[in-house]
């Protein structure tokens, strides 16, 4: 970790590791294992960022389980990302049923702070029963889950008029925000990073007044 930031001192360093979650926890040893080395590393100074828990799965870790290890992670003075996620199964409605409890648990969790899938496409898939559209693109129930929580479920699309104040405010998810404002014949945009306590402000105006956004 030492050598990693000397020739990156930007770089997001985290160490990842495996049989965290998957076997309906079973492998406590190794969570132990993970669990005091990261407190080792932190204590010692190392540059570490985050800790990485692969996600994959052949077989269910039922979900009280799999808060149970989340919730003991979290207490980690660092934020943990969950990586490599696929699901290894040809009951589609499992598949599907899993992906969407454990996509809403780590959503959920405000430790996790990134979501990595290890691939999508059945052809490309290093586990293809695992991926989530098939060799003709056409889409699994997992992926129909996916696409439901990702794009409509958390994701922010709000419009309305301003108050007597000039002001718009609305709570959006976290992450990257598309902001358009107008007023008369003008508007404009930005893109804006929502994180846990930010605003971000457009003004609009036309010489006699102005129109602010918030988030």
């Amino acid at each position: 970790f030492q050598m990693a930031r000397q020739h990156d001192p930007n770089a997001k360093l985290f160490y990842n590791d495996y049989d965290i979650l998957a076997a309906n926890g079973w492998n406590r040893q190794k969570q132990d294992y993970v669990f005091t080395l990261m407190n080792w590393l932190l204590d010692h100074g190392a540059p570490v960022d985050g800790l990485g828990m692969q996600g994959h799965f052949g077989a269910v870790t039922q979900i009280d389980t799999m808060q149970q290890i989340i919730e003991r992670f979290s207490q980690l003075r660092v934020p943990f990302n969950l990586t490599e996620f696929d699901f290894n199964t040809a009951d589609e409605t499992l598949q599907a049923d899993f992906t969407r409890d454990f996509v809403t648990l780590m959503f959920s969790t405000p430790r996790c702070t990134d979501f990595l899938m290890w691939g999508f496409w059945e052809r490309a898939h290093w586990l293809p029963l695992g991926a989530m559209y098939r060799a003709d693109w056409s889409s699994k129930p997992n992926a129909l889950v996916w696409n439901e929580l990702l794009f409509h479920e958390w994701w922010t699309n709000e419009s309305g008029a301003t108050n007597r104040e000039g002001q718009f405010i609305v709570r959006a998810f976290k992450g990257k925000q598309r902001v358009t404002v107008c007023y008369a014949h003008e508007c404009r945009e930005a893109i804006a990073q929502v994180n846990d306590d930010n605003a971000v402000t457009l003004t609009v105006s036309d010489g006699k007044r102005a129109i602010r956004s918030l988030l």
